[in-house]
């Protein structure tokens, strides 16, 4: 059978429609009762399709539900193996990455689960399937704080399985995770270097390079830019991965440069990268992120500029994380109230919107994710001081600063203090006349 790797994204729904249907009812008591796979063809036919799906994660995505597709087939045709589980992970972060269907992808991955506990390969197969089951399904749908602890148990299994490749995925995934659940940036540089280092050892250059480009958004928050030799720059790291066609490594860059405009308060040019990156077909944990930071600057844009296709795009960004919400408000409750918060903001509705920034702070706080509670602050510190609110404005600031600090971030302090120097609440005073 041929499997052509000219794949629209019309042809993925029908794959994926075909997954949902045959999985809907999926149980582990249901794959328990399949046969074990003897057929020897169908045996290598697995592991082939199995490398297949590694390979396509990094550079071809789209094909992943076709070879899943065909992985879950064998098995209900042929019986069950341990590529079985790869096949099933597989089919479940396709739900989960281009349809509204997560809830389904992460039942599949709870059922992959149970069945790896069941293999005398689990450690193999928990490394292996880190990127599907943990980074995607149950990061998207469990507390953050609690998954991402788990990559570095599944970088020690793998390193005690020989599998180095898997090893130095889950170590990045762990670098990655910790930058995003708000681990001290001091602390998280140390592990960086550790990952870039190992990659370095190893020669896995794609994890090295991806791993660079996120590192360099925790460089820029702490002001040791300049300190770090041998850190490529964006544009080569841009270059290597076009020329390597590697979509998570361009994915990576992408975010990476994003964060750090987001923090400066650059909002044009974090809507530069997002509209030549819309998260037009992408339903994960990067399309969480295109929302805050495009959700934001446009709806900021939109107050600034009365400009239509801003306001659209933050709608936009306000109903994907109201869905994303519904599916963990631990994760994401917080950013939807405070999407909200600009939007009412921008439609005039002040109380609403200081009463949904209260809100938003509080889910923050929820989510014992300091660098969170620290950037609601700071935003609803801006809302006050634009609206006359000068003291409550200060304190909201000063509250931001201290977080920031906390989370290490000292360059980002450090150019919020001089926000705080020129909009001293005496300063404003005497340049509004408010007593």
């Amino acid at each position: 059978e041929e499997i052509s790797t000219d794949v629209s994204f019309t042809i993925v729904l029908s794959e994926l429609s075909v997954i949902q249907t045959t999985l809907a009812n999926i149980s582990v008591e249901q794959v328990r009762r399949l046969p074990r796979m003897t057929d020897e063809s169908k045996l290598n036919a697995m592991q082939f399709l199995s490398m297949l799906c590694m390979y396509s994660l990094i550079s071809e995505p789209m094909l992943l539900p076709l070879f899943s597709c065909r992985m879950v087939r064998l098995t209900i045709e042929y019986g069950f193996c341990d590529a079985s589980i790869v096949g099933l992970s597989t089919a479940g972060f396709g739900l989960f990455t281009f349809t509204d269907d997560i809830l389904l992808g992460y039942r599949i991955g709870k059922v992959c689960d149970s069945l790896i506990d069941e293999s005398p390969n689990k450690n193999a197969l928990r490394s292996r399937l880190c990127r599907e089951l943990d980074c995607s399904l149950k990061a998207m749908v469990e507390p953050n704080r609690t998954v991402v602890p788990l990559f570095i148990d599944r970088y020690n299994s793998a390193m005690m399985n020989g599998d180095v490749e898997s090893a130095m995925l889950c170590l990045l995934a762990y670098c990655t995770g910790s930058f995003y659940i708000g681990t001290n940036l001091v602390s998280l540089t140390k592990t960086f270097k550790s990952c870039i280092d190992q990659a370095a050892n190893y020669q896995q250059t794609n994890t090295l390079h991806v791993a660079m480009s996120n590192f360099r958004a925790v460089l820029h928050l702490t002001g040791r830019s300049n300190d770090e030799v041998g850190i490529k720059s964006y544009e080569e790291l841009e270059e290597i991965g076009k020329n390597t066609n590697s979509q998570l490594l361009l994915r990576r860059i992408l975010m990476s440069q994003m964060s750090i405009h987001f923090y400066d308060r650059n909002w044009v040019k974090v809507m530069e990268l997002f509209e030549k990156n819309p998260p037009s077909k992408f339903n994960n944990v990067l399309a969480t992120g295109l929302a805050l930071y495009g959700g934001v600057a446009s709806l900021t844009l939109a107050r600034q500029t009365h400009e239509l296709k801003w306001r659209r795009i933050g709608e936009e960004a306000v109903e994907k994380m109201t869905k994303y919400e519904k599916v963990s408000s631990v994760n994401y409750s917080w950013v939807a109230k405070l999407l909200r918060a600009e939007l009412h903001y921008l439609d005039g509705n002040l109380d609403l919107a200081e009463a949904t920034f209260k809100a938003s702070i509080g889910s923050a706080r929820d989510n014992q994710c300091a660098h969170n509670e620290a950037l609601v602050h700071e935003l609803y510190g801006i809302f006050c001081i634009e609206n006359e609110m000068v003291d409550n404005g200060a304190k909201q600031l000063q509250l931001a600063l201290e977080k920031y600090k906390q989370w290490g971030a000292m360059n980002k302090a450090n150019d919020l203090q001089m926000f705080i120097d020129i909009v001293d609440p005496t300063s404003l005073r005497a340049l509004t006349n408010t007593p």
